[in-house]
């Protein structure tokens, strides 16, 4: 293909360059804006990790914006395209596709996909994927929702050639309940890279990085400034009087919104004194603060498969979790998570947290680390599956 002037996705590799067998695969991923969240980063790092041996990549934005991602994105040599929506959107991105010979389309955004999935159908794409990310959409049920909902899913009916969900209760909640008699539908869970997993060893040098003593009771909560992660619970949780007995710190990790950092420290202080609560914003080592965490806390609302449950079972850290239906799904399959009901009394979810403290020693990490690097939350198993889905 020759450059057009659109903005798609990069020229064609050379014939050198092309992998036995013919033209590299051209995928188009369809997402709000490539911001650091579970899907973006689990979906950047199975197309890193397959490399651009055998595929051309475009993230293409619905909300105007590139995202915070989009300078990785960028350097790995792979494209951002921000296409708002608007009256204009639809002529856009079948120009797009047809011209830049899009071999597949994977969309990423809950049942909206099924009008995205139609236009590349209508566009000549063969391969059209549907990716439920989490349980439903988030938005409120009203009547004028619930009919959207039934005009996308019927869309998506005639349009999709594979449903995918990180979860069974993705595809119940997001798809349909009788998932399991559609041939197009399977579980695919986000997957993580173990070589990416720091070593236990890091534990101390992390914790003298955070100025908090070997000692000391270490709870991790990380979300992104949105309702759904329940901020407010996880503070009130971490910072409870049981705990401060014990001298234990909260460590929210996560941007904050305008106000929260005050808001939250007030709370803090209310619950159990000053010093409980510590709040590190965004970081890029989330990992290594997980690894030097005794436990982690899970206070969500909604979401189809809580990364950061699977991120602090691979270093070996135990969760005490909201009862998310992917956070049971994932405590089915590996050791280590700990469930409760929002609606049961803090001092219960306190004293749960008690008992994941004491038993979090270095046996126990260990047998944890063990078991999960035998599971199936490995990133070489997921991309396998996305580079056969995309060759399909």
């Amino acid at each position: 293909m020759t450059n057009t002037g659109n903005p798609g996705l990069p020229a064609p590799p050379r014939d050198r360059e092309r992998p036995a067998g013919g033209a590299r695969r051209r995928i188009v991923h369809i997402f709000g804006a490539m911001d650091r969240g579970g899907a973006e980063l689990r979906t950047l790092e199975a197309v890193e990790h397959l490399g651009r041996t055998e595929f051309d990549t475009v993230y293409l934005t619905l909300s105007g914006r590139a995202g915070e991602l989009a300078g990785r994105i960028r350097a790995s040599g792979d494209s951002v395209i921000p296409l708002r929506l608007d009256v204009r959107f639809p002529f856009r991105f079948v120009r797009l596709l047809r011209a830049d010979r899009i071999d597949v389309v994977h969309s990423h955004v809950a049942t909206f996909s099924g009008a995205v999935l139609a236009l590349a159908r209508l566009g000549g794409v063969r391969r059209r994927i549907a990716h439920f990310r989490s349980d439903g959409d988030q938005r409120a049920d009203t009547v004028a929702r619930r009919f959207q909902r039934s005009i996308m899913r019927a869309l998506l009916s005639w349009s999709a050639t594979d449903i995918l969900g990180v979860s069974p209760s993705a595809l119940d909640q997001g798809w349909r309940a009788r998932w399991r008699a559609d041939p197009r539908c399977r579980i695919l869970p986000n997957g993580l890279d173990i070589h990416r997993i720091p070593p236990t060893d890091d534990r101390a040098a992390m914790r003298d990085e955070l100025g908090i003593a070997p000692d000391t009771p270490v709870i991790c909560h990380v979300g992104r400034p949105a309702a759904v992660k329940n901020r407010g619970r996880a503070v009130d949780l971490g910072c409870h009087p049981l705990l401060a007995e014990r001298a234990a710190v909260l460590v929210m990790v996560g941007s904050l919104a305008d106000g929260e950092a005050e808001k939250w420290r007030a709370r803090a202080d209310r619950q159990s004194g000053t010093g409980a609560l510590r709040m590190l914003g965004t970081r890029p080592d989330v990992l290594r603060i997980l690894n030097a965490a005794d436990l982690t806390l899970v206070t969500s609302t909604c979401e189809g498969l809580p990364g950061v449950v699977l991120e602090s079972l691979a270093v070996g850290t135990p969760v005490v979790a909201s009862d998310l239906p992917g956070a049971r799904w994932i405590g089915e399959l590996v050791p280590g998570v700990h469930i409760h009901r929002l609606d049961e009394p803090d001092e219960v979810w306190a004293r749960s947290i008690l008992a994941g403290l004491d038993a979090a020693g270095p046996a126990e990490r260990a047998r944890l680390r063990r078991s999960f690097a035998a599971g199936p939350f490995l990133l070489p198993r997921v991309s396998a599956e996305l580079r056969a889905l995309w060759h399909r």
